[in-house]
Protein backbone atom coordinates (compact mmCIF):
# COMPACT_ATOMS: atom_id res chain seq x y z
CA UNK A 1 0.00 0.00 0.00
CA UNK A 2 0.95 3.47 -0.72
CA UNK A 3 0.31 4.12 3.09
CA UNK A 4 2.61 1.94 4.55
CA UNK A 5 5.16 2.89 2.46
CA UNK A 6 4.72 6.45 3.36
CA UNK A 7 4.71 5.75 6.77
CA UNK A 8 7.44 3.80 6.21
CA UNK A 9 9.43 6.86 4.73
CA UNK A 10 8.29 9.59 7.50
CA UNK A 11 9.76 6.93 10.09
CA UNK A 12 13.09 6.65 8.57
CA UNK A 13 13.21 10.16 7.74
CA UNK A 14 12.21 10.87 11.26
CA UNK A 15 14.83 8.46 13.33
CA UNK A 16 18.00 9.55 11.03
CA UNK A 17 17.44 12.98 11.52
CA UNK A 18 16.65 12.74 15.38
CA UNK A 19 19.87 10.63 15.71
CA UNK A 20 21.56 13.23 13.68
CA UNK A 21 20.43 16.29 16.14
CA UNK A 22 21.07 13.90 19.33
CA UNK A 23 25.05 13.15 17.66
CA UNK A 24 25.30 17.34 17.01
CA UNK A 25 23.66 18.38 20.35
CA UNK A 26 25.92 15.81 21.92
CA UNK A 27 29.19 17.26 19.71
CA UNK A 28 28.48 19.98 20.60
CA UNK A 29 27.95 20.40 24.14
CA UNK A 30 31.60 19.62 25.23
CA UNK A 31 31.81 19.50 28.98
CA UNK A 32 33.43 22.04 30.92
CA UNK A 33 37.17 21.80 31.63
CA UNK A 34 36.55 21.82 35.77
CA UNK A 35 33.13 20.35 35.91
CA UNK A 36 33.29 19.99 39.87
CA UNK A 37 34.93 23.40 41.69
Amino acid sequence: MVVDRLFLWTFIIFTSVGTLVIFLDASYHLPPADPFP
